[in-house]
């Protein structure tokens, strides 16, 4: 048998395929090692990279930008101190810094951990964007997983700070001493706004319309700040609400005990009635009456389906004391002195209660919020992608105008305060303005 011979390239074959590999290296080393971008700040000049989201949108990261000096040696368990002067080189900010140390903390950590993480949206823009800087959440014992910024980036409008602060002891350590005051965690977030104000001009930001936004513990810090004189000036948005108010009403102390472990939900007849006066006695020290324990039992187990009536409610029971509870307190009160006062400001209230089909009707778990602001993958359920955007616009308009809109919602948002009804955003597949969207519940549980 003949053995046929591979047929010869020709120069131009050739030069195509060299030609074909430069472009794919070129686009490797464009990938590895993205274009750098510089910007000049009051603080100095910084180096950042440009990126891509998933969708190919342009938007530009400033990694690891100190806000103050590392609090470690003598500046532990004490008051950041700030940057001093402006820096004779330029800083190359390409990569996230380690965390604080903390509880749970995945990769490295390190008390020299008071950094900014800026992220800036690539697409064309007339005047200064509007700034968000975010809390992470985690009890003000752990640090959160750096978020997915892909959706804001794409999407929104402002530019996102990214805030790192002292978690634990080295945050939050306090003898009640003039030595050891604590809470140098929420001292360390107050030091990253004044860095913001003062220098994110030079990225292309607003100083005059920087807004807070956190969740859980962060959600717990932006509503600290927003009653702490250090940090006036600024919109705020909590999400997953959580602030340490206790109500002093019995129904309260009766449901609101932590779930013990290993201890059976009294919802639905599979299970005995030993949670709820455990669960009050974890949470407040003492069990609450016979009444108040029939009163909580009957509260949640109403309008229930069967077959989920365990599991929501004892999701419901633990999270309403903590989370929504807290929330209607500090903001009906914030929301009747605004009203009173024009140009103070204005509260709005949203209740995130969209049921994603992947929790079993679960519904919307504390911190599941961050999954529609923060979305690491494209969401493919298209009603989940539709709430993600919604969300993402609502926060981005409100930090751009002080009024959140969205083309989800087709009735105008009301301000929270006696004089709308308390209205509040219900904020699902299919959201809708609601007057006393949660009387009953806030009846059941809190005399607010």
């Amino acid at each position: 048998m003949a053995q046929q011979s591979a047929p010869a390239t020709t120069p131009g074959q050739t030069l195509l395929c060299y030609l074909l590999l430069c472009a794919v290296v070129k686009q490797l080393e464009a990938q590895l090692n993205p274009a750098p971008v510089i910007v000049d700040t009051l603080w100095g000049r910084i180096y950042g990279q440009t990126r891509k989201t998933r969708t190919g949108v342009d938007y530009y990261s400033f990694e690891g930008v100190p806000y103050a000096l590392p609090p470690i040696g003598f500046l532990r368990f004490a008051k950041p101190v700030p940057l001093i002067g402006r820096t004779s080189t330029p800083y190359k900010a390409y990569k996230v810094k380690p965390s604080c140390y903390g509880v749970g903390v995945i990769g490295p950590a390190s008390e020299d951990c008071l950094y900014l993480d800026i992220y800036v949206p690539g697409t064309p823009y007339r005047g200064r964007r509007s700034v968000m800087v975010f809390f992470h959440g985690g009890g003000f014992v752990a640090a959160s997983p750096q978020p997915s910024m892909d959706a804001l980036m794409s999407q929104g409008e402002a530019i996102v700070v990214f805030v790192h602060y002292r978690l634990g002891p080295f945050g939050f350590l306090s003898a009640a001493e003039s030595f050891l005051k604590g809470n140098y965690g929420l001292w360390d977030q107050s030091m990253a706004l004044c860095w913001v104000r003062t220098n994110i001009a030079g990225l292309g930001g607003d100083p005059a319309r920087v807004t807070i936004f956190g969740s859980s513990a962060g959600a717990a810090s932006v509503s600290y700040h927003v009653l702490a004189p250090p940090s006036k000036g600024h919109n705020a948005v909590a999400l997953g609400y959580y602030i340490g108010f206790r109500r002093k009403r019995s129904v309260v102390r009766a449901l609101a005990i932590s779930l013990p472990t290993g201890l059976p939900p009294v919802f639905g007849d599979f299970f005995d009635s030993s949670l709820v006066p455990r669960l009050l006695s974890q949470r407040f020290g003492r069990p609450g009456s016979a009444a108040a324990i029939s009163a909580v039992s009957k509260f949640y187990s109403a309008n229930i389906p069967r077959q989920f009536l365990s599991a929501l409610g004892v999701a419901h029971s633990y999270g309403d004391p903590a989370f929504v509870i807290p929330a209607i307190d500090f903001a009906r009160p914030l929301g009747d002195l605004q009203s009173l006062f024009i140009g103070r400001g204005n509260t709005y209230f949203y209740y995130f209660d969209y049921c994603p089909k992947f929790t079993l009707q679960l519904c919307m778990m504390h911190g599941l919020d961050n999954l529609y602001l923060f979305p690491p993958v494209r969401l493919y359920d298209p009603t989940d992608a539709r709430v993600s955007r919604m969300f993402i616009a609502l926060l981005t308009s409100f930090s751009r105008t002080g009024v959140p809109r969205t083309a989800g919602v087709t009735q105008p948002w009301y301000t929270y305060s006696r004089n709308t009804g308390y209205s509040v955003l219900r904020l699902n597949g299919s959201p809708q303005m609601k007057p006393r969207a949660m009387k009953k519940k806030a009846a059941a549980l809190c005399d607010c």
